[in-house]
């Protein structure tokens, strides 16, 4: 099986049941927890998982006294397709005092609600948290996105580097709302749920005192998206490429349609070249914004003759390209 079929499938689906497994959440969270404390004294939010049964739940819990959050509060569904709250908050003296299964607002009432992270029971939640973590479905992704960073909040979300180039997603990149985590265009497994979805094998676990088999797909593409700081952000590319070189060599042509040239590998990025230049997606893990400048994406960027159409070098299209340029050269 393809390594991405089963996401594909399940966003032309509208199919969500993509579970993350330990693994996938471990070394992703250790650089925010362990090396920068960025969650320390935060209340972390958990808008689309299943309290205890959730693996971004039992990993903050693992964690606690290591990250030293303040409150962890988890917002999914129980049987009955209704909302349901985990609350775990730290004490002043050290200990932890968990409130399970119970939802109030204002008047101590429980709130009714199917905790889905549009609806007002999840949203009370989402807007009381420092950072928000978890894995949106992936179908709702862009409207996820949107919905944080309208509300400016913090976050740390998981999806696929495919996202980066949809319209709605690239320019949350272009106006350093968002930026990307540790983990890129890796190859990750899933557990999945539901009979229509393939799998590549199935793990047995130990649950509630009952051996259960899981359902694992292995999904590549898989980025962590985030707006907290990273020591990423700061590395600079310097590939040692001259661009008068490069051409004597082949490189380094024209569009046909568009005044910029096109550097098809990273490695590959003259250090000379005061232009506009045209780079694979990939490049976005390795933007520095006070090295470059991020023009656009090729179908959408406004001066493109052919508006919603890729850049074409003697008359045959290229990938999709993102496009940059040096600021201090």
């Amino acid at each position: 099986m393809a390594k991405n079929k089963s996401l594909n499938n399940a966003k032309s689906a509208k199919k969500d049941d993509f579970y993350t497994q330990m693994t996938t959440i471990d070394k992703e969270l250790y650089y925010y927890g362990n090396i920068h404390r960025q969650f320390e004294d935060k209340t972390i939010v958990l808008p689309c998982d299943e309290g205890p049964h959730s693996l971004f739940y039992q990993h903050f819990m693992l964690k606690r006294e290591s990250y030293g959050w303040k409150k962890l509060i988890a917002i999914g569904y129980e049987l009955k397709r209704e909302a349901v709250v985990h609350i775990c908050e730290r004490i002043d003296n050290g200990e932890f005092t968990e409130y399970k299964d119970t939802i109030w607002h204002e008047n101590n009432e429980p709130v009714k609600g199917n905790g889905d992270f549009r609806g007002a029971a999840t949203m009370k939640y989402i807007l009381e948290g420092d950072i928000i973590v978890t894995n949106p479905p992936f179908s709702l992704l862009r409207e996820f996105l949107t919905m944080l960073i309208d509300n400016n909040k913090h976050f740390l979300v998981l999806g696929n580097q495919n996202s980066i180039s949809c319209k709605e997603i690239f320019p949350l990149f272009k106006e350093d709302k968002m930026w990307c985590g540790y983990t890129f265009n890796s190859v990750e497994p899933f557990e999945v749920r539901g009979g229509d979805y393939k799998y590549d094998h199935i793990e047995q676990v130990l649950e509630d005192g009952e051996i259960k088999n899981k359902k694992i797909a292995y999904v590549s593409g898989i980025t962590w998206f985030t707006n907290l700081p990273t020591t990423k952000r700061d590395e600079v590319i310097d590939t040692g490429r001259s661009y008068k070189l490069g051409l004597s060599k082949g490189l380094y042509k024209k569009y046909d349609n568009y005044d910029a040239i096109e550097v098809g590998k990273i490695d590959q990025i003259p250090m000379d070249y005061k232009g506009v230049m045209g780079v694979p997606i990939t490049f976005i893990n390795k933007y520095n914004p006070k090295q470059f400048k991020l023009i656009g994406i090729d179908r959408y960027v406004e001066d493109n003759p052919n508006y919603g159409k890729r850049f074409t070098i003697d008359g045959k299209e290229k990938y999709a390209r993102l496009l940059i340029q040096f600021r201090n050269i």
